[in-house]
C-alpha cells in the first residue's frame, strides 16, 4: 500500500523510519572501523574502572564491543524493516497511536531478543586448555549484579498493574468506563506478564552459560557483560509493566467516557507517556558499571565503589 503524500502523518511517520534505517546502517558501518571499537573500549575501561591488564584482554574487549554493537545495530534495522512492513502492509496500522503499540511492542522484543543473543552467542575469553582457570565458589544471582531497585521495579509495576486492570474491570461491570477498555486492559497485562515470564527464563540462561576466565580481571570483565545485559532484560520487563500501569490509569481518569471512535485518542492522550523514556533512563544510568563487590580487590580502591 502506498504512502499518502497528503497525509502529514503518514509523511512523517516514513520520514523518521528512514531516518533510523539509514542512522542505524550507518552506525553499522562504523562498528567496522578498529578505532571505532578502541575508542569505545577505553571509555568503558575508565567508566567501569577496570584496566586491560593484558593484550589479549585488550582485545577480546575490544571484539566484544563491537560484537555487542553490531548485535544491537543489525536487530534495530530489522525492528525498522518489521514496522514499516506491517505499517505498508495493514490499512489499520496508519492509525498512529496502534503504530505507536506496534513499535513499542517490537522494541522491547528486540532489546530482550539481541540482548540474549549476543550474551550466549559467544564467550568473552577463550583460556586453552592449558590455562590456569577461575570460578567463583557460590552461585552469583541477579540480585549480586544489580541494585535492589533494579531487580524489584518490573514485578512492582506488573502488581501495580494487575491491581489497577481489576479496578478497571469493576468499572466496566459497573458502566463506569466503555467496556473495551476491560479487554485491552487483560491484553496489556497479558503482555506484560508474558514478557516478564520470557526475560526471567532468559536471566536464568544468561546466568547459567560460561564464564571461561583465568583470573580476576577477566571474570570481572565478564561480569560487566554481563550485568548490563541483566539490566537491559529487567528493562525490557519494566517497560512492558508501565503499560497496562499507564493505560488502567489513563481509563480511569476518562471514566465515564461513551464508547466512540474517539475514546482511544481521548484515553490515550492522558496515557503517561513519560514513564516510557524515564525508565529507560534510569536503568540507563549506571550502564558499564560493575558493582564493587565484583571488581577485582586490586582495582576495588580506584573504581570508589560505583553502583551498577
Amino acid at each position: 500500500m502506498a504512502i499518502d503524500l497528503g497525509d502529514p502523518i503518514q509523511v512523517l511517520t516514513a520520514l523518521l523510519l528512514l531516518v533510523l534505517a539509514v542512522v542505524s546502517a550507518v552506525m553499522l558501518l562504523l562498528t567496522r572501523r578498529p578505532s571505532w571499537a578502541e575508542r569505545q573500549a577505553y571509555r568503558l575501561s575508565e567508566r567501569a574502572g577496570l584496566p586491560f591488564g593484558s593484550d589479549s584482554v585488550h582485545d577480546a574487549v575490544i571484539a566484544r564491543v563491537r560484537r555487542s554493537a553490531a548485535v544491537s545495530l543489525i536487530s534495530t534495522l530489522v525492528a525498522v524493516v518489521l514496522t514499516a512492513t506491517v505499517w505498508l502492509a495493514l490499512p489499520a496500522a496508519r492509525s498512529p497511536y496502534l503504530l505507536w503499540a506496534l513499535a513499542f511492542v517490537i522494541l522491547v522484543v528486540v532489546i530482550a531478543g539481541s540482548t540474549v543473543i549476543d550474551q550466549l552467542r559467544d564467550t568473552t575469553f577463550h583460556p586453552t586448555p592449558s590455562d590456569t582457570r577461575v570460578a567463583r565458589l557460590a552461585t552469583v544471582g541477579v540480585r549480586q549484579y544489580l541494585d535492589g531497585w533494579r531487580t524489584r521495579t518490573p514485578d512492582v509495576l506488573l502488581v501495580s498493574g494487575a491491581g489497577m486492570t481489576v479496578v478497571v474491570l469493576a468499572a466496566g461491570f459497573l458502566g463506569l468506563v466503555a467496556p473495551v477498555w476491560s479487554g485491552v486492559g487483560l491484553l496489556t497485562l497479558a503482555f506484560a506478564l508474558s514478557v516478564r515470564v520470557a526475560t526471567t527464563a532468559m536471566e536464568r540462561r544468561v546466568l547459567a552459560h560460561p564464564q571461561p576466565a583465568t583470573d580476576g580481571l577477566e571474570l570481572a570483565w565478564d561480569d560487566l557483560f554481563r550485568t548490563d545485559a541483566l539490566r537491559s532484560l529487567r528493562m525490557s520487563a519494566a517497560l512492558a509493566a508501565w503499560v497496562p500501569v499507564g493505560l488502567s490509569f489513563a481509563v480511569l481518569l476518562r471514566a465515564g467516557l461513551p464508547l466512540a471512535s474517539s475514546d482511544a485518542g481521548a484515553v490515550l492522550g492522558v496515557f503517561p507517556w513519560w514513564g516510557i523514556p524515564a525508565l529507560q533512563v534510569l536503568y540507563t544510568v549506571g550502564q558499564g558499571r560493575l558493582r564493587a563487590d565484583l571488581l577485582p580487590r586490586a582495582t576495588r580502591a580506584t573504581a570508589g565503589g560505583r553502583p551498577a
